[in-house]
């Protein structure tokens, strides 16, 4: 096999050799062309499923249910209200309902059909086209497609909608998205525009992600990267981040979606380096996370101004609220039964060993944050608003 793979390979290059550069030049167009047409066709597909579902009234009655509801209960509450085609479209989007392959066609239509198919967000069971775990979702004007199940490559939570209230909108330039999940907090920059959007780090589905990008006109083709450590030569004019941020006690194993080492802080230390090296000079990163500290706020918040002094960039945090880190708190459930669910620790001394971890470390009270950071320019700046006394709104994830 070896040997054969061998003429094989000389035989392509023999041929390319006396193809000479004319007709080299002429395969190149061909690809280039063929690319082109499957971008338009895409965009065709796009286009066609947007308006398709805009008619039966999907995004109307999804609105109804609060911008950017991602709670399947309330979609599956609301199915039975619905009837006929409209009916079926809610559940093939929102709860993994199936269609029959003309039924798929005769709703959708073929192009549209394409796309889901073209960005693997679509499969077959028994016969009939279905989404899964997949849904299709609006917030803030965007409509994208996000996974429901647990801990998702394709995650969508409410920290990701506070990202994207954070995240500015540029013309031009690049931005860097960092552990994107379904690509979300990417799309206020990437949409309509030309933007240069790049994707690293995390787990995430990278078809899922470019079809949210066509799906809201991203007009520059994106970049996906192992690393995001770069060499300091590329300078990002946006950067937005939600890293994994929650504690992971020794001897326990936390899903790596949400691990954010002993201290929880291991991969907001990561951004913050990033930030620093690529950066543009008049850049922001946009960040949120959860930080670990003292029920009492004002020593929470000193702790706080002690890990961010460590980065030499400029910071403005909102600390959005506080949740104590108490079995019962929604926080502190979500945490424990997310390791339970990967792990092989009893649930007894998996408990034992969170309690003991936090009792160690004074991690009292989690403290959800929304940040901004820029490059210092004629001193730094630092500032910090303070709600987490007055407000008790949770993230789930």
């Amino acid at each position: 096999m070896k040997a054969g793979g061998k003429m094989v390979r000389k035989g392509r290059q023999r041929l390319r050799s006396t193809q000479g550069p004319e007709a080299a030049g002429a395969a190149r167009e061909q690809r280039r062309d063929a690319d082109a047409t499957v971008e338009s066709q895409g965009r065709e597909g796009a286009a066609m499923l947007l308006s398709r579902l805009e008619t039966a009234g999907y995004f109307a009655l999804y609105s109804l249910l609060g911008d950017g509801n991602f709670r399947p209960y309330d979609w599956e509450k609301m199915a039975p209200a619905l009837s006929g085609d409209t009916a079926l479209l809610w559940r093939f989007f929102l709860v993994g309902g199936r269609l029959a392959p003309a039924k798929a066609i005769e709703l959708l239509g073929t192009p549209a059909l394409d796309f889901l198919r073209r960005h693997k967000l679509c499969h077959k069971v028994e016969g009939e086209w279905t989404l899964g775990a997949v849904s299709l979702v609006t917030f803030r004007g965007l409509k994208f497609f996000i996974e429901r199940s647990h801990l998702p490559a394709g995650y969508f939570g409410e920290d990701t909608k506070a990202l994207m209230a954070l995240t500015p909108r540029i013309g031009k330039g690049k931005c860097l998205c960092l552990y994107p999940g379904s690509g979300a907090g990417g799309l206020p920059v990437a949409a309509g525009s030309k933007v240069e959007t790049t994707f690293a780090l995390g787990r995430y589905r990278r078809p899922l992600i470019q079809a949210n990008l066509v799906l809201n006109s991203a007009r520059c083709e994106p970049r996906f990267l192992r690393s995001a450590r770069g060499d300091g030569t590329s300078r990002y004019e946006v950067i937005v981040a939600a890293p994994p941020s929650v504690f992971e006690p020794p001897e326990v194993r936390m899903p790596s979606l949400i691990a954010g080492g002993p201290d929880g802080r291991k991969w907001v230390r990561q951004v913050l380096a990033v930030a620093e090296q690529n950066l543009a000079e008049d850049g922001s990163l946009v960040m949120t996370f959860m930080f670990f500290g003292e029920a009492d706020s004002e020593a929470a918040k000193r702790s706080l101004a002690t890990f961010l002094d460590e980065s030499p960039l400029n910071y403005r945090v909102i600390i959005c609220s506080k949740h104590l880190m108490q079995p019962g708190i929604p926080l502190f459930n979500m945490m424990f039964s997310s390791a339970a669910t990967i792990g092989q620790t009893p649930p007894e001394a998996l408990m034992q060993k969170l309690i003991e971890h936090m009792k160690a470390l004074k991690f009292e009270a989690t403290y959800l944050l929304r940040a901004c950071f820029t490059r210092p320019h004629g001193g730094r700046v630092c500032a910090m608003v303070d709600f987490s006394d007055l407000y008790y709104g949770a993230w789930t994830f």
